[in-house]
């Protein structure tokens, strides 16, 4: 529901703050006072059309921020928000808004972050449908017709199961026209991985080969100088020729000193042990160099080996990968799909019955859905037509085309006249269409071509409370529903709407007493005068102040004015209280 509204600077509005609730809220007050307006506000939240004209004058921006409370679990939400990117991890609160430069160019936020108009409009849609003079929004989209029918009829699990066998017959078939590709395309592609698959394979590579080749390349291309210095190593430490004399010598004339001083002092004895193991360090080391240069050897021979094993590397790492790792990994990747090329006639034959069973199940799953579909047309069409009466419509008649489109590469489905082929999406083969006539004789037409101003506004409200059981849209507004309704219709009217309110947050402005009367909470919206400067202001009635707004609505004076407002109003009450207790009783 929409629990608060904050507009700042938006047409007439300076600074607004409307606290909704849930139930029936009814906006009232003087023609041109701007209850219209607070409307409009709430239709910029929803991404409609607004530009520099909507800002109010003097001001740089108008500002609307509207906060709602939604169903944390809501698929159709959840779903939305992920595609926007705004994260499906709402805790139940929802924040839009949307900023108008006095340039005309606009900002929209959703959940505090900046988002496009283009993002907005589809979570915005599911929150809050406007129904109004010149925009009555879902329920005239073909789409949303469709899902309606639907949940009215409760097969929601027959149309999800014929959502997945299609997804899964396209996936097939996606799959099939890979695979029967142009053959000689596939040839050669056979042919360069077969190539490349045995270049790579003939060097018979080794994961850490280049690590190793490297090395071993360095100490033969540098043996001469690595012999020399290896030599001189071994002198210093224990080679060295007469007069000079290797560190091997002084350690040992060192190691005899500690052991004279241990015998004199015990304290040192640490400095022999330490000694002992330099000495022992120092044998190590001697026998590990004389050993690293015994293995020393010059070979031109096996550095060129090396050398052209190494270009062997380059060579494919440059046709392959940056690694011999990389190189490898291609190689596998070649094998995996030469294999599946080579296996493709088989894979071929194999998704071709694949494809005959999945089409088979389709078009069972299809035809069942479709007829279905065509059950619950007649239960739907009483109800709206029960609404529409009791709404004054009573010429008006209701109907739902359920229409499938002929296509000759299309779905194959057995009907009454036989086998068709139908286009078939995942939504089964059947196209719904709400249609009206609104007068007798006159053709059944569609809803979004026919319905017009207040007339509109009733028929859409005839089929919100004939769909209210299963509507998830939470928060439903109404802009002057009554036009050409009579005081009498005013009170059935106002009783829908208190009825339609019991499942959704209904907000509506009407003029009339006999409606406003039903209301959960009424705001009245009144034109304030300051020097010359003009604001709207909406504050919530109660108590008398809403007695005499109901007074004054109904167009009188005087006492008797007074008195039929609280008959009226205490007509309302009794009405609500037997709807609750009978609710109640159930």
């Amino acid at each position: 529901m929409l629990e608060h509204l904050e507009i700042r600077d938006f047409a007439l509005i300076d600074s607004v703050h409307v606290e909704f609730q849930p139930g029936l809220n009814v906006l009232t007050g003087e023609t041109g006072a701007g209850k219209s307006i607070i409307i409009d506000a709430i239709g910029a939240l929803l991404g409609n059309r607004v530009g520099a004209a909507d800002v109010r004058s003097g001001a740089s921006a108008a500002h609307v921020v509207g906060e709602f409370a939604v169903n944390p679990a809501h698929p159709a939400l959840t779903a939305a928000l992920r595609a926007v990117g705004a994260g499906a991890d709402h805790g139940g609160r929802l924040e839009l808004s949307r900023s108008i430069a006095v340039s005309g160019r606009t900002t929209a936020r959703l959940q505090g972050r900046t988002t496009s108009v283009r993002a907005l409009q589809p979570v915005a849609g599911l929150i809050v449908d406007i129904h109004g003079q010149g925009e009555n929004l879902s329920l005239l989209r073909a789409p949303l017709q469709l899902d309606s029918l639907d949940r009215f009829a409760g097969i929601e699990a027959l149309r999800a199961g014929v959502a997945d066998a299609y997804r899964a017959l396209h996936t097939v078939e996606a799959e099939l026209r890979r695979l029967q590709q142009d053959k000689r395309e596939l040839a050669q592609r056979a042919d360069l991985l077969a190539f490349q698959v045995q270049e790579i394979a003939d060097t018979d590579l080794m994961p850490d080969e280049e690590e190793a080749l490297r090395g071993e390349y360095r100490r033969l291309r540098n043996s001469a100088e690595l012999v020399d210095l290896a030599g001189r190593v071994l002198e210093a430490l224990s080679d060295a020729p007469e007069p000079a004399r290797p560190a091997s010598d002084w350690l040992d004339e060192a190691l005899r000193g500690l052991a004279q001083l241990a015998e004199l002092d015990p304290e040192a004895t640490p400095y022999r042990r330490m000694g002992e193991e330099v000495a022992a360090q120092l044998e190590e080391l001697t026998a590990d160099v004389r050993r690293y240069a015994d293995g020393l050897e010059q070979d031109p021979a096996r550095l060129s080996e090396v050398e052209a094993r190494l270009d062997v590397v380059e060579d494919l790492k440059r046709k392959y990968g940056d690694s011999v790792a990389d190189i490898l990994a291609y190689a596998d990747e070649a094998a995996a799909e030469l294999a599946g090329l080579q296996s493709s006639e088989d894979r071929a034959a194999d998704l071709a019955r694949e494809r005959e069973e999945l089409t088979a199940g389709l078009a069972a799953q299809a035809a069942e859905l479709s007829a279905q579909r065509k059950a619950g047309v007649a239960p739907l069409v009483a109800a709206v037509g029960r609404e529409l009466r009791a709404l004054g419509l009573e010429s008006m008649q209701f109907d739902v085309a359920v229409t499938q489109e002929e296509a000759p590469e299309g779905l194959a489905v057995e009907t009454e006249d036989g086998l068709l082929t139908f286009h078939c999406g995942p939504t089964g083969i059947d196209t719904v269409e709400f249609v009206i006539s609104p007068n007798p004789g006159e053709p059944l037409k569609p809803l979004a071509a026919v319905a017009s101003g207040g007339e509109a506004s009733r028929i859409l409200l005839a089929l919100k409370a004939a769909l209210a059981h299963v509507d998830e849209t939470p928060v439903l507004i109404f802009d002057e529903i009554e036009i050409g309704v009579g005081g009498r219709s005013g009170a059935v009217l106002g009783q829908k709407l208190w009825n339609l309110a019991r499942n959704h947050q209904v907000i509506c402005v009407t003029h009339l007493p006999q409606v406003a009367a039903y209301a959960d909470r009424h705001l009245f919206i009144h034109k304030r005068t300051e020097g010359e400067r003009t604001s709207t202001h909406v504050v919530s009635l109660s108590g008398e102040e809403r007695l005499s707004e109901l007074a004054a609505m109904g167009g009188a004076q005087g006492d008797a004015a007074e008195h039929s407002a609280r008959e009226l109003y205490a007509q309302a009450q009794r009405w609500q209280a037997d709807q609750r207790g009978a609710v109640a009783a159930r």
